[in-house]
């Protein structure tokens, strides 16, 4: 596999499929995304003996959710699980974006995410269908606030001036498990952003974070 030897990675795991989908997703559509996986699948499964279908957190399940879910309704969800996602981020560090941290570049949306323990940034870009989402939520926050805090609440296609609570945040993951019908979704928490956003590691360019 090209991509394998490229970014040189050893051996396939969870993380490696996951991060092997995000750099496609980027490229393709979703239709796309799902007869690669099918293809994929299959070549695993008869040269390496792998069964990827037992993964439970896979790119196309996070995609079905972005193209399937009602906007009116999960926007907010959509908006938080794609910084969540692309930037690996503990709910508490998605609760402290402020409007600051935020730069639309037109193309892409720069995110600055503060890790509260130390006070250091890192950031990531949101590009493609991830920026598309994450610029309608913001186009929808109250332009008279004088709340600094990116996440507010969204009720019936209509940001409201109430700011985001980390225990919201660590409810979307069983949302969107939920939507989803996934097996066990109750089990799903606030952390499921993190561990299933892949870092493999510090030679794969498209996952390393500026300091």
């Amino acid at each position: 596999m090209e991509w394998k030897k490229t970014n040189n990675v050893q051996q396939f795991s969870e993380n490696v499929i996951l991060l092997y989908f995000k750099e496609l997703s980027s490229k393709y559509k979703s239709s796309t995304l799902w007869a690669q996986y099918s293809m994929l699948k299959s070549t695993l499964n008869i040269k390496h003996d792998m069964n990827i279908s037992n993964y439970q957190v896979l790119l196309e399940d996070f995609s079905r959710f972005l193209n399937c879910a009602p906007d009116e309704k999960y926007l907010l969800v959509k908006a938080v699980a794609v910084i969540g996602f692309a930037g690996a981020c503990r709910r508490d560090e998605l609760r402290r974006i402020t409007v600051d941290d935020v730069q639309d570049l037109n193309s892409a949306m720069l995110v600055k995410i503060k890790n509260p323990n130390n006070n250091v940034y890192r950031s990531c870009a949101l590009t493609g269908q991830f920026y598309d989402i994450f610029k309608k939520y913001a186009s929808l926050r109250p332009k008279d606030i004088y709340e600094t805090r990116f996440f507010l609440n969204y009720q019936n296609g209509k940001c409201t001036r109430q700011v985001v609570g980390i225990n919201k945040i660590g409810n979307m993951a069983k949302q969107i498990a939920t939507f989803l019908r996934l097996p066990d979704a109750e089990q799903y928490t606030g952390h499921c952003f993190r561990r299933s956003s892949p870092t493999v590691g510090r030679d794969l360019i498209s996952f390393q974070f500026a300091y």
